[in-house]
Formats: structure tokens, C-alpha cells, sequence
């Protein structure tokens, strides 16, 4: 028998053993076209038979005797169903995929927020998706069949997954579930990658996201500024190299470029974060409309007798650099100021002392 890709014409050639069965392990997610045939019986053909990732399927048929030139042909039949796995599985594919809103801020499109249109679903963030209720973190993401979730949040596909018009199938997987799913947790994503075709084919794509677009909050006296494109192509086909190699039916390639920018205003907060004197422990320049704020140092704290505490401020209101832990020069040194939003606030007479940089 033949097993033959739809689109790819790529052909598989079978022999069924003693006992007429036969197998064709490790297919990829595709559209095929098997062919029966034996010397002495017509030919039976069986399509479309679709298999879907990570996924079995059965299909039996029954020859009947006849010339070699006569060809049965069985289509438009009811799917083929998996009666080999137990999983309860959901998902759609690449038309969908096309079709189906996917509403994002700040952050490139994912898969993962498919997940409000398949049951079951109870949280489809895109960092920390859950289904069925399951605990956060317990479940994984196969990309091709391989594990790929994030490490930062396993079973999350934000960071490491594919752009959107790459995938041509996404699945859900949850309990029950067969055997090579275990290990990992109680629910799971499948994502299928494209695949070139004998056809060259392409696409070029850009997502707009833009404030001149969006509605304002009832609460908002203005939309936030929000500017952001995800763009690029793809390009799929037979290899071909004039001359040298004409892959057709045999050798393909998928392809894309992604490119992902975004600028997100804040909300409106305000916030005070430190210049980098602050960060070195010169405050000399901390004021406010009453003057300078005093920076006191916590080791001259003494009682007065009447319940209070009295401190000395440091001279200049600049902290010694022997004051200041190794980790305190070097975030001083190193890091950025916009990192630690909101730190001057905390310098008042009474917060001095639970600085983090502190020697005391």
C-alpha cells in the first residue's frame, strides 16, 4: 500500500505482515491519500484521511478481486476516528486559526489565548494558562511533538512560541490521556508548525495595535498611549535548486520572519524614581517645597527620655560610601535609575533605617 500526502504528493510505500496489518508510525500532521492495491484485486483508494498531532488512526479496508486496472475510489466518508488513544482532546486548525480573534496588549500574539474558545478552560492567560481547573504550572506544551514551554512558567507559550502564521494546528489534550503524555501534568497543548507544499506560497502580515483605535475606560480621563505592530512573511514551497536538485514531492521548507514592536504609556500613575546621585547615596539634592529632606543615620539613634528617638542627620545628607553595602555600589553602579521606581518616596525621617543598602 501508499500512503501519499495530499499536498506534498511525498509517497510512503507499506507492506502489511502475516497477519495483514500494517503501520505507518511517525507521520507528520497532514492530509493523506492511502492506496490499496495486490496483484490479482482492484485497487482501493481511501480520502482524505486526516491525521491529526500526536494523534492515531485506523483505517481498514477490504479488496475485492479484479483486474489491476480497475481503481475503487472511497471519499467524502465520516471522519476517521482515533480509537486508539484515550485523550480528550480539542482543537482547531489553520483556517480557524486565521479566523478567530486573538486580543493582545503589550505582548506579541500567542496560541494560548485560543484557549477561551475550547471547554474546559479556566484561566487562558497567556503566561499562566490552566484548563479544567488544574493548578498553575501543571502542564506542558509540545511544539512538533517536542516538549517547549517556557521555564519561567511551565506550560505557558508566550516567550518561546511561534508566530501565529506559522502554526497550522493547535490542540488541547486533558485528562484522560494516554501514556506518553505522562510525567508532565493534567492538561496539554499541541502545536503543529507548517509545512511547504509542491506550491510555492506565501504571505506577508502585520498586526496593528494602536490607542486610535481603542475605546477609553469609563474611568480613564484619556486612552493610554499604545503603539504596536507584529509583522513579517512567510514562504513555503519545494526546494528546488535549478540545475542541481528538484525537490517536488520529496524535499519542502517552511519558513517566516517575525518582528515584534511595541510602546505601552503607563496607566497614568505617578511614580518618583531616584537619579543616579540618589543611587549612590547622595541625597544632598532631595527636597521638597519645605527644603531639604533629611536622610538620618540610623547607628546615632538614641532615647531623649521623654519615649521619643533622636537621630543625627549625615553630614551633607550624603551617606559615606563605607555606609553602603558592596550590592548597594554596585546596583549604584550598574543599574539603571527606572528600576527602582518609587525608592525616594521611601526616604523620610522615619523609613531611613529599613534601606536595604544600609551597613549598620
Amino acid at each position: 500500500m501508499q500512503v501519499v500526502g495530499s499536498n506534498t504528493n511525498s509517497t510512503l510505500e507499506l507492506v502489511t505482515n502475516g497477519e495483514r496489518l500494517y503501520t505507518a508510525p511517525n507521520l507528520p500532521a497532514s492530509t493523506y491519500r492511502l492506496v490499496f492495491a495486490k496483484q490479482g484485486f482492484a485497487s482501493v483508494t481511501r480520502e482524505p484521511i486526516e491525521v491529526r498531532p500526536r494523534g492515531s488512526v485506523r483505517v481498514d479496508t477490504m479488496l475485492q478481486p479484479g483486474a489491476v486496472s480497475e481503481s475503487i475510489n472511497v471519499s467524502a466518508e465520516a471522519p476517521v476516528l482515533d480509537t486508539a488513544a484515550i485523550n480528550n482532546s480539542a482543537g482547531f486548525q489553520q483556517d480557524m486559526i486565521q479566523q478567530l480573534p486573538v486580543i493582545v496588549v503589550g505582548t506579541k500574539r500567542d496560541v494560548t489565548g485560543f484557549l477561551n474558545n475550547l471547554p474546559g478552560t479556566t484561566n487562558a492567560n497567556t503566561f499562566t494558562p490552566s484548563v479544567n481547573g488544574a493548578p498553575l504550572g501543571k502542564a506542558e506544551t509540545f511544539l512538533d511533538g517536542a516538549p517547549a514551554s517556557q521555564r519561567i512558567m511551565v506550560g505557558a507559550f508566550s516567550e518561546n512560541g511561534p508566530m501565529m502564521e506559522q502554526v497550522g494546528e493547535v490542540s488541547i489534550v486533558a485528562n484522560a490521556f494516554n501514556a506518553e503524555y505522562g510525567g508532565f501534568g493534567s492538561w496539554f497543548s499541541n502545536v503543529t508548525i507548517r509545512s511547504g507544499t509542491n506550491s510555492l506560497h506565501g504571505s506577508v502580515f502585520d498586526h496593528l495595535g494602536n490607542d486610535k483605535l481603542n475605546a477609553r475606560s469609563f474611568f480613564q480621563p484619556r486612552r493610554t498611549p499604545y503603539r504596536q505592530n507584529e509583522g513579517g512573511f512567510t514562504l513555503g514551497g519545494a526546494l528546488v535548486i535549478p540545475g542541481v536538485y528538484n525537490g517536488k514531492d520529496k524535499t519542502f521548507f517552511f519558513g517566516n520572519l517575525g518582528v515584534f514592536y511595541s510602546r505601552y504609556g503607563a496607566s497614568g500613575n505617578i511614580i518618583t524614581i531616584p537619579t543616579q546621585q540618589f543611587l549612590q547615596g547622595d541625597f544632598s539634592g532631595l527636597t521638597n517645597a519645605a527644603g531639604q529632606i533629611p536622610i538620618f543615620d540610623p547607628l546615632t539613634s538614641t532615647a531623649d527620655g521623654n519615649g521619643s528617638i533622636v537621630r543625627q542627620q549625615f553630614p551633607g545628607n550624603i551617606i559615606p560610601q563605607s555606609r553602603i553595602t558592596a550590592i548597594g555600589r554596585t546596583v549604584g553602579q550598574f543599574m539603571p535609575a527606572p528600576t527602582l521606581p518609587g525608592i525616594v518616596n521611601n526616604f523620610n525621617s522615619k523609613a531611613a533605617t529599613n534601606w536595604p543598602f544600609y551597613n549598620t
